[in-house]
């Protein structure tokens, strides 16, 4: 009987071990993390492009470098074709957590859009955060960053 508690528990054993190696070692998908990479452009050292629907979308943050609980002052410029919206919305959130609902609205000024808004810090120590450009009318990029704790 003992004998064979010792081989179920190293059956057991080797059983976790492999799972654990498979999981480990499993390739992931490209399209999982395509996007979870911020790219050429780093938001913090100077302001990102991208096109969307046309239109070459600038974003700029500031203060840089970006940290977490800082004031942020968000800027998007839109360039290529007439664009008449009243405001454009910033959906921030992390690739890889959700943090709940944080939209900032971007109110239209003399040559771009303006507005103020906040990132958190993640407790499991993630620093990459997604903004999400929402053009009414237009459709939607996204410009990917760190924070710098």
């Amino acid at each position: 009987m003992k004998k064979r508690l010792g081989t179920i528990a190293v059956n057991l054993f080797v059983l976790g071990v492999l799972v654990f190696a498979a999981v480990r070692l499993w390739p992931h998908s490209d399209a999982d993390t395509a996007h979870d990479e911020p790219g050429e452009c780093s938001l913090n050292t100077s302001p990102c492009s991208k096109n969307v629907d046309g239109l070459e979308v600038r974003l700029d943050l500031t203060p840089r470098p970006i940290k977490p609980y800082v004031p942020l002052q968000f800027e998007v410029t839109l360039d290529g074709g007439r664009v008449d919206v009243d405001g454009i919305e910033i959906d921030l959130n992390m690739p890889a957590m959700n943090m709940g609902k944080n939209v900032v609205s971007l109110k239209a000024g003399p040559r771009s859009y303006l507005g103020t808004g906040t990132v958190t810090a993640c407790g499991s120590g993630g620093t990459l955060w997604r903004a999400k450009v929402l053009v009414p009318g237009h459709g939607e990029t996204e410009f990917l960053f760190d924070l710098v704790r």
